[in-house]
């Protein structure tokens, strides 16, 4: 996680699961646990993460994890 703003009001994550961790669970867990972490301890209001358009896996956990999508990049 990096932060995007002087204040570190808005931060950026991003993550790679490997092959043999997908569908376990595992990240959904360890990301609720991140989330947490940063804005209860950080206090950052808005983390953005990117997900490629073709990737229907990462797309699916940031959605079960609440995440807003918000557009697309060209």
């Amino acid at each position: 996680m990096w932060s995007m703003g002087s204040a570190f009001n808005t931060a950026e994550w991003g993550f790679v699961v490997g092959g043999p961790l997908w569908g376990t669970g595992l990240f959904v867990q360890r990301a609720r646990l991140m989330l947490d972490f940063a804005f209860d301890e950080l206090h950052v209001h808005r983390l953005e993460a990117r997900a490629a358009v073709d990737n229907g896996r990462g797309k699916g956990v940031l959605a079960k994890l609440g995440v807003t999508r918000e557009g697309t990049l060209r």
